[in-house]
């Protein structure tokens, strides 16, 4: 028999302003957290230090979805907080990113020279306490990645 332990799951974003399917995806998910909002952009890695922030104000235990909110939909998030219960020995989770691209050359460019890697920041779920270290260790890759979080998540995750 399979117990699955409930732990509190949550769903969150980050945007300064309304833009793509943020409207949509706040009316579609109500307990979604929208953080940045009001703010000025400075950077992806505002997306990340917010994070840092709400990291602080949940148990460690907690699961905490990430998505895009100018391109992401939602449906709903229960696959998500499953598939957490049954595979404890999982602490992050990210979606892989897949360009457009039909050139194998430039996508190899692209992911690899770009990003250093396939993962995306645009989609990404995991264990409170491993995304305060995912986070921080991607603050650490600030500079070395130009700025870019998608670059440091990536090479954060080459490097575990």
């Amino acid at each position: 028999m399979l117990t699955l332990i409930a732990t509190p799951m949550h769903l969150v974003t980050y945007a300064t302003h309304f833009e793509g399917t943020l409207a949509q995806l706040v009316s579609a998910q109500p307990t979604l957290r929208v953080l940045g909002f009001g703010r000025p952009w400075r950077g992806y890695f505002d997306k990340v230090v917010a994070m840092v922030e709400y990291l602080e104000t949940r148990d460690a235990v907690d699961v905490v979805l990430f998505v895009d909110g100018f391109d992401v939909n939602v449906g709903n998030t229960d696959s998500v907080e499953s598939y957490f219960a049954r595979h404890s020995d999982v602490d992050v989770l990210f979606a892989k990113h897949v360009p457009p691209f039909h050139v194998p050359l430039v996508t190899e460019y692209v992911l690899r020279r770009q990003f250093g890697g396939n993962i995306n920041a645009g989609v990404y779920a995991g264990r409170v306490a491993a995304l305060r270290t995912l986070c921080a260790e991607a603050l650490r890759r600030r500079e070395q990645c130009h700025e870019d979080d998608q670059c440091a998540f990536n090479v954060v995750a080459a490097t575990a």
